[in-house]
């Protein structure tokens, strides 16, 4: 288990992601122009963009940071391995996990 901030787990990611989202099966951009031109603009944002500089670009939804148990967006969640999946979860949903697992164990 490790600790994930939302620069390491979406900011840093959101150039490579949205190429990916963007490409169609032949490699290339499903919106022509405009998907190459906010490509480079998010490219242009460096290897630590912002939460606010991505948003007035691309919008919140790609900045979002979402608890896997609560859906809530968190600037940080405790990665959890179970196998090969990662459950992202924030700090209230582990609190409320450890009250529930003492008052379970009592």
């Amino acid at each position: 288990m490790h600790i994930v901030s939302r620069q390491e787990g979406v900011l840093n990611k959101v150039a490579r992601t949205f190429k990916r989202q963007q490409h169609d099966k032949h490699g290339k951009w499903v919106n022509g122009y405009d998907s190459v031109e906010t490509h480079v603009d998010l490219l242009d944002l460096g290897a630590t963009p912002t939460k606010v500089q991505i948003d007035d670009i691309v919008g919140h939804s790609w900045t979002d940071f979402l608890c896997d148990e609560c859906h809530k967006d968190a600037e940080y969640l405790v990665a959890l391995r179970d196998g090969k999946k990662v459950i992202k979860v924030c700090r209230n949903c582990l609190n409320s996990a450890l009250k529930l697992l003492n008052k379970e164990t009592k």
